[in-house]
């Protein structure tokens, strides 16, 4: 895990740690690649389990004593592994390649203990995709989307959320900065974009961490 990228897992942690109050806290990292949240609830103690869909990271993962196992989706997860309750479920930029998110995020509520925490962290760009479908441009349409199967905009990510009875708890643009070596104009963009969303309600932050409680 690199230090840049630990930086980012510690914000998001820290954010989480001030709404658990138990030990022994069983945890899901969901495409979790080379696993460096895992890896950092590791440290902090959890019970870490994770998938990916990938061998090779999940060959690493298993090196470091974390439960992982090779899986496409959150649904076939739950029916390849025995666990099937966790306190916590992460999500660390791995939704904006879900190809249905609804049956995704169900699974997720499904799989979580009542009163359990899904913590994501979602790139989005979706007010400059709106933007370039405005103007009817191609060029910049590839940079909103990059290799991504969908954009979804945070308020839609909200609203989505709450139809499945999850309550919000936590939504912060600055700890979602993915590394110490993000451009100035960027880190301007998560701290302004922040501002502007609690002000107007309307979101250009390249980013968020959105943390809901079942």
């Amino acid at each position: 895990m690199s230090d840049d990228k630990k930086t980012m897992f510690s914000n998001i942690y820290k954010l989480l740690e001030r709404e658990l109050h138990s030990n022994g806290v069983k945890s899901l990292d969901i495409g979790s690649s080379f696993g460096g949240f895992a890896q950092y609830l590791t440290e902090m103690k959890h019970d870490v389990y994770a998938y990916d869909i990938f061998d090779e990271p999940v060959e690493y993962l298993k090196s470091l004593n974390i439960k992982a196992i090779v899986s496409n989706s959150v649904v076939q997860y739950s029916t390849l592994s025995n666990e099937k309750e966790f306190d916590v479920i992460a999500a660390i930029d791995c939704i904006c390649y879900w190809e249905n998110i609804h049956t995704e995020l169900l699974k997720v509520s499904e799989m979580l203990k009542s009163g359990g925490y899904f913590v994501l962290r979602n790139p989005d760009k979706s007010w400059m995709l709106s933007i370039a479908r405005f103007i009817k441009s191609e060029k910049i349409k590839p940079k909103c989307v990059h290799d991504h199967t969908n954009v979804v905009p945070l308020n839609t990510m909200i609203k989505k959320l709450k139809e499945l009875g999850f309550t919000f708890v936590k939504l912060s643009f600055g700890d979602s900065l993915p590394n110490n070596k993000t451009k100035f104009t960027t880190r301007i963009m998560y701290r302004v974009g922040g501002v502007f969303y609690k002000l107007t309600g309307f979101h250009f932050s390249p980013g968020y961490v959105l943390i809901v409680k079942k």
